[in-house]
Parts: C-alpha cells; sequence; structure tokens
C-alpha cells in the first residue's frame, strides 16, 4: 500500500505568498485608517456641533453674561474659565475644564475637546476677539496652549477645527465653492463649515 503523497510549499513559495499579502495590506489599511479617522472626526464634531448650538440658543433666551474682566485681558486663563463658566457650564453636564497658561481647556466625554482662549488679534469686543478651536483629541488642545502665538496657526481641517462663537458656528454658508476656499486654503478656517454644509460628510474633493 503505498502512502499518499502530501506536497509542501516551498520557502520561496511562501515568501512570494507573504510579499503579496504585504502589498495588499500596504494598500488597504491606510485607507481603512483614514475611513475610521474621518468617521471618529464626523461623530465627534457633530456631537459638539450640537452642543454649540444648543446651549447658544439657551444662553440666548437666558441672556447674555457679563464679564468683569472682559476688556482688558489678553491670553488670560481667568478669561477663559469665566467665558466657559458663562458659555457651556450650565448647559453642559459633567463639563471638565482645566486652566492652563493662557487659556482653558474643555474635555469632553467623548475624548474631544475644545480650547479657549482670548487672543489680541482683533479689537471688536470680547464676543468677537475669542479664539475657540475644537479639537478631536484632547490633548491636542492642551497642547495648543503651548504654542499660543497666532490662531492662524491652528486648524488643520484634520484634527483641529477653527470656530466662530454665534448661535449657528462654524461660520455656516450656503456657498459651497467659499467654503472649500476656506477650507484649502492656509487658515483653514472653513473645513468645519465645509462638512457640516456637505450634511455631515467629507466628500472626495475635501482636503483630506
Amino acid at each position: 500500500m503505498r502512502k499518499s503523497m502530501q506536497k509542501a510549499f516551498t520557502l520561496a513559495e511562501v515568501l512570494i505568498a507573504l510579499g503579496i499579502i504585504g502589498i495588499i495590506a500596504a494598500l488597504t489599511i491606510p485607507g481603512l485608517v483614514a475611513n475610521y479617522q474621518k468617521k471618529v472626526l464626523i461623530t465627534r464634531l457633530q456631537k459638539f456641533y450640537n452642543i454649540q448650538v444648543n446651549s447658544a440658543n439657551i444662553m440666548e433666551s437666558d441672556g447674555e453674561c457679563s464679564f468683569a474682566n472682559s476688556a482688558a485681558l489678553t491670553d488670560s486663563p481667568d478669561f477663559a474659565i469665566e467665558y466657559i463658566d458663562c458659555r457651556y457650564k450650565p448647559y453642559v453636564k459633567n463639563l471638565a475644564v482645566k486652566k492652563l497658561t493662557k487659556g482653558a481647556a474643555i474635555a469632553l466625554a467623548d475624548g474631544s475637546g475644545v480650547y479657549v482662549n482670548k487672543g489680541s488679534l482683533h479689537e471688536i469686543s470680547w464676543y468677537h476677539n475669542l479664539e475657540h478651536v475644537f479639537c478631536v483629541d484632547y490633548k491636542d488642545c492642551e497642547n495648543i496652549d503651548e504654542n499660543v502665538e497666532s490662531v492662524f496657526q491652528w486648524p488643520d481641517g484634520k484634527t483641529k477645527f477653527s470656530l466662530n462663537i454665534s448661535s449657528f458656528s462654524f461660520q455656516e454658508q450656503q456657498d459651497r465653492d467659499v467654503l472649500k476656499t476656506h477650507c484649502t486654503d492656509t487658515n483653514k478656517w472653513g473645513c468645519g463649515a465645509l462638512i457640516l454644509h456637505d450634511g455631515w460628510e467629507i466628500k472626495d474633493d475635501y482636503p483630506w
């Protein structure tokens, strides 16, 4: 009785198979990671947008807060805390706020954050003078404070987003081309508004 012959893979065949698997992984894994990052970004950005709008609407009906130190202080953590106490604390549960060197950071439950700082770039009013950045990852908000030279350096359209602080936020506009221009320029100011305009999607022409 003859024993059945079993064919074994040669070392060369194994190496070729591993090489093919490696090439496929190299082509697919970056795309999978990017898609995951986009989903996290959209989920957290939309959640914070809802917080922004809801709290601003309630705040508007309650009446604006008065700020004792708002006229003079720039790069002031005391002003940032005062603003957060007025703008968010009454309307957002379990708000974790950290006082930093030049501003303050809000840690949200989903791991995202908001950096608040009254910079000296504008001389209009405290309302427009506030520099307000949403961070997909909270630790990026703390890092902003360590390098707080200019708001123009902060947004990147992937991990950090510039916000205005009106009731509607994100500098909403109906003209998508305008928003895209503001998202592709150096400042990246329009990226949050572009995502919002596109129905909380990152389209193929988004500068990812």
